[in-house]
């Protein structure tokens, strides 16, 4: 969608503003104006502006975001607190139920983790802010009772805002199964949820199962957790679904944290975005992980058209996309943001840690910096993965990227660092490696580094297998092909300037065109190739 900025004939009126759209007029003839029943909302120092699209729908620009699309007025709820709408609705695809406040809100998480729910359908009519009193219809009421959990029953208001907060939709695995939240492209905003609690996780949902969707959804706030964090669900599991959500709110957690998801299994997230900070402070599971999108995947998990704009950051695995990886796929993903690394493990731009079974990273992109400060714990850094590597020694790993590019600067104090990966390790039965039509255009610095794998490890308990294919990397981006160990392909060596040449991009797209589900490399002027 095009937005059109609403130009200087606008004059701000109690209440919201008018907007002329000139352009408009001058197309279609008539007047369109438009009369906004909304407050002009302030983000401290940020400069916020009002946008007119050629339908006529409004959204907010705030700084250099669009914040989403704003309506007239909606409809004032007569009901809250009865998503039924009176009865009028009995969650049915075809009478779904009904938000429209956050009374209603906090309701339906209320039935849903004290009743369970299933096989219903739930739609989010308008936008809500737990700090705007427009949001509610009595932000005052005491009848919600105790909800933040402090001993005292407060005003509504004041007990979404405080203490716990807001209460996770979904506190089980046989909670929300088989449902289909729609959030019709509104925003939830300044949500705040803080659970310290014995193994609590924070999220607009906790727990969804079997099948269960929630999709077109945007939220703002801070969430934070003892436990398992994320933006929009804790754990998605058996075939549910995340599309097209955006999360907006800073995340804090333990063990598995992200911007989208922190647990997906067999389930599958696409078309979604963070841009907010996620912090994980440590891990108490092996396999635990932040990423900016999913914490960790596994079990035939998929992670598809997703980008991440928000800083990952912490003292465990942490990736750009994904924490740790098993038995999963990562397509058509792209890291823009930077990513910070204080303790043990490793990261990577796209993935931090690939752990078992059969994985693919497929059409990737890593634009994010990587900054690992000195400890000694820190072993694997990598554009693309950290380290590929299990913790058992029947295990069986296998690791396809193909069709990827870092871009992305890396500066490891410690461990292995490389523009594609950082170690293939051992501890497992076999390690199979396989980088097809991929490059390296970042700078790597560091006391072991190399352009494509810095590492990779022997073992007589392991079979290490490691192929590589038109696959390249500037001259000086780092100081040798491979740090140690032995390889099967071939490895080009050109200089940024060659990168850059329309012949790259040229020589990228003949492996795509031989190949299925690879996305052309297009050229950038005075720029490397984008995907």
């Amino acid at each position: 969608i095009e937005y059109e900025l609403v130009n200087s004939k606008d004059k701000k009126i109690e209440g919201g503003i008018i907007g002329w759209n000139e352009k408009m007029a001058d197309e279609t003839g008539k007047d369109n104006s438009y009369t906004l029943e909304i407050e002009m909302p302030t983000y401290g120092n940020e400069k916020t502006e009002w946008y007119i699209d050629s339908k006529g729908e409004v959204a907010l620009k705030i700084g250099d975001i669009i914040y989403g699309k704003k309506t007239e007025e909606m409809e004032k709820d007569e009901t809250p607190g009865d998503i039924t709408d009176g009865g009028k609705q009995n969650g049915s695809e075809e009478k779904p139920y009904k938000i429209r406040s956050i009374e209603d809100l906090v309701a339906f998480s209320k039935e849903v983790n004290e009743k369970g729910m299933k096989d219903k359908y739930i739609e989010l009519e308008k936008s809500l802010d737990f700090e705007k009193e427009s949001s509610y219809v009595d932000s005052k009421t005491k009848e919600y009772g105790d909800i933040n959990k402090d001993g005292k029953v407060d005003e509504l208001k004041e007990e979404l805002l405080s203490g716990e907060g807001f209460t996770p939709i979904g506190n089980g695995s046989s909670k929300f199964v088989s449902c289909s939240f729609d959030g019709k492209n509104n925003m939830i905003a300044n949500i705040y949820i803080l659970r310290n609690g014995n193994k609590q996780t924070s999220a607009l949902f906790g727990f969804i199962n079997n099948a269960s969707t929630i999709k077109n959804l945007e939220i703002t706030g801070d969430i934070s957790s003892n436990w398992m964090a994320a933006g929009i669900v804790v754990e998605a599991y058996n075939n549910s679904m995340i599309e097209n959500c955006i999360n907006r709110a800073n995340v804090t957690g333990v063990t598995m944290v992200a911007g989208i998801c922190a647990d997906l299994r067999n389930s599958h997230v696409k078309e979604c975005e963070n841009y907010s900070n996620i912090d994980i402070l440590r891990s108490d599971w092996e396999y635990g992980g932040a990423g900016g999108i999913v914490g960790h995947c596994a079990n035939e998990a998929s992670v598809k058209n997703c980008t991440n704009n928000g800083k990952v950051s912490g003292n465990y695995v942490i990736g750009g996309i994904c924490g740790t990886l098993e038995e999963g796929n990562i397509y058509k993903c792209e890291n823009i943001a930077n990513i910070g690394l204080i303790g043990k493990k490793g990261c990577g731009g796209i993935v931090g840690y690939v752990k078992r079974s059969i994985n693919k990273i497929e059409n990737c992109e890593n634009c994010g910096n990587i900054n690992v400060e000195d400890n000694s714990s820190t072993e694997g850094v990598g554009g693309i993965v950290g380290i590929i590597r299990s913790s058992g020694w029947y295990e069986e790993i296998k690791l396809d990227i193909i069709n990827c590019c870092n871009l992305g600067n890396i500066n490891a104090d410690a461990g292995s660092a490389a523009g594609i990966v950082g170690i293939q390790g051992t501890i497992c039965k076999k390690n199979e490696l396989n980088i097809y039509n991929c490059y390296n255009a970042g700078k790597i610095t560091g006391n072991k580094r190399a352009e494509i794998i810095s590492t990779i490890a022997k073992s007589n308990n392991t079979e290490t297998i490691t192929n590589i294919e038109n696959t390249y990397y500037a001259i000086d981006s780092g100081n040798k092909e491979i740090y140690s160990g032995t390889y099967e392909g071939n490895v080009t060596e050109l200089t940024y300037n060659d990168m850059k040449l329309q012949s790259f991009v040229d020589r990228l797209n003949e492996y795509v065109e031989k190949n299925e589900n690879l996305v052309k490399w297009s050229y950038v002027s005075n720029g490397y190739p984008r995907l």
